[in-house]
């Protein structure tokens, strides 16, 4: 479905050391997953992911928090 490591590289590079805004940027992400037509704002990081038909990301997930 994605690039080898994409989303863990991602996830790695755009989160806090501290994993404190991890929850937030797989929220940010799930999100972005789910929409089809996709803003010309959005932001570099979330543009190399694809679209993700079916509605897996549609519903909220289980928050993470360190």
């Amino acid at each position: 479905m994605f690039k080898k490591d994409i989303f863990t590289n991602t996830i790695k590079g755009m989160t806090k050391e501290d994993g404190s805004d991890l929850n937030c940027r797989i929220q940010e992400l799930f999100k972005f997953l789910d929409t089809k037509i996709r803003p010309k704002d959005t932001p570099a990081w979330l543009r190399k992911f694809p679209y993700v038909n079916g509605q897996l990301f549609t519903e909220q997930h289980t928050n993470v928090v360190f």
